[in-house]
């Protein structure tokens, strides 16, 4: 059984708000001089003028919540309603609608969307696990596309649970009909009415043989945004929840356990110490099977801390952990990063369809491992 772990960074359509935008000259230059009117200690009323203009300029006042809007027809005109409001705006020449409403997503490059399918079809895993997805049509489309030519690379069941992101970062996984899922809930730990984990929280269940149960838990923890104090303290409670999902399973006799995510961090950060301290599992990258595509730049011989290993100096932010049973089952495992845009002094093998950072599948790489189970 070949099982696989991907951050895609959505499929089709990125919100908005996660693009980073191209930073022109003309966007520094406001940049700085906004910076020069916050750091004086008495501002003149031109000087507050000024900056709100630079506020302006840069987008500040752009506020939006809501992804959706509904466009419909009534007495004969055309209203717009935004998603959970009440109020409709009727499209004629008093309310200066001029015939367009802006898209709260970015549409993702052909190119790009096609790299995403080559990783995944080089690596060829009969269960794919898929983080910041849009949804499960989005998925069932991106099968029909580009996997569903041939019965080696055709996926059968798809899963994707909504979360609590509104900006569609699902988490969802694809199979083959060797491997349906038997099961899939939700342990997102709720305080006050809110989840624990920005996204969800996942526990899957692969019925291998009638003997034999593959459990798989799943998260992302918390996104790099905000206060660090805050936002370390955010992943070590979530990390602390994922332990003792791991734990319980363990206790109640489970052997075959295998816990994925991206955490934003590498392994030997305090905030990840509920996991690799407080648990047994073990993680894919220190198997001796591990294979990834080395860097042929200037840090090729160089081991970076935090990095996968040596000669592979990405920042360690996405793992696959396996419980003792299951490492020791393992016969190949690796790394999958060609459709990544190589930055710095790193340089990689890529595809050739990858000639920029816009054509690159993701920013993160395809983690993979061979389980003789």
């Amino acid at each position: 059984m070949k099982i696989a772990f991907y951050n895609v960074e959505n499929i089709f359509h990125r919100d908005a708000g996660l693009v980073q935008p191209h930073v022109g000259r003309g966007v520094k230059m406001w940049m700085e001089e906004l910076e020069t009117y916050l750091t004086k200690d008495r501002r003149t009323d031109r000087d507050y003028e000024r900056m709100r203009e630079l506020s302006f300029l840069l987008g500040f006042e752009r506020v939006s919540y809501e992804p959706y809007v509904v466009m419909r027809r009534r007495w004969g005109g055309l209203y717009i309603r935004k998603r959970g409001h009440t109020m409709d705006y009727k499209a004629d020449s008093l309310t200066h609608w001029n015939g367009w409403i802006k898209v709260q997503t970015f549409p993702v490059g052909e190119q790009a969307i096609a790299n995403k399918a080559r990783v995944i079809r080089e690596v060829n895993p009969d269960i794919l696990l898929l983080q910041e997805v849009e949804d499960r049509t989005t998925v069932e489309d991106f099968n029909d596309l580009f996997f569903s030519q041939t019965e080696e690379s055709i996926y059968h069941h798809f899963h994707v649970l909504c979360g609590h992101d509104y900006r569609g970062l699902e988490m969802g996984v694809m199979s083959n009909k060797k491997y349906p899922v038997h099961s899939v809930r939700s342990l997102n730990v709720l305080r006050e009415g809110v989840g624990l984990f920005p996204q969800d929280f996942q526990h899957y269940t692969f019925q291998c043989s009638k003997k034999k149960t593959v459990h798989v838990l799943f998260a992302q923890l918390q996104s790099p945004t905000g206060k660090q104090e805050w936002v370390t303290g955010r992943r070590k409670a979530q990390a602390h929840a994922m332990g003792k999902a791991y734990r319980k399973l363990r206790g109640q006799g489970e052997a075959h356990i295998i816990m994925a995510g991206t955490f934003y961090m590498p392994y030997y950060a305090d905030a990840l110490s509920p996991i690799f301290r407080d648990t047994d599992v073990k993680d894919i990258s220190k198997h001796p099977t591990f294979q990834p595509t080395p860097d042929n730049g200037k840090d090729g011989s160089y081991f970076r801390l935090g990095a996968y290993r040596l000669g592979v100096n990405i920042r360690q932010e996405d793992f696959l952990l396996l419980s003792p049973e299951l490492f020791d089952r393992v016969t190949a495992s690796g790394l999958n990063r060609k459709g990544m845009w190589p930055k710095n002094r790193s340089q990689w093998e890529t595809y050739d369809t990858v000639q920029n950072e816009q054509e690159a599948a993701s920013h993160h790489p395809l983690l993979w491992c061979d389980l003789d189970i």
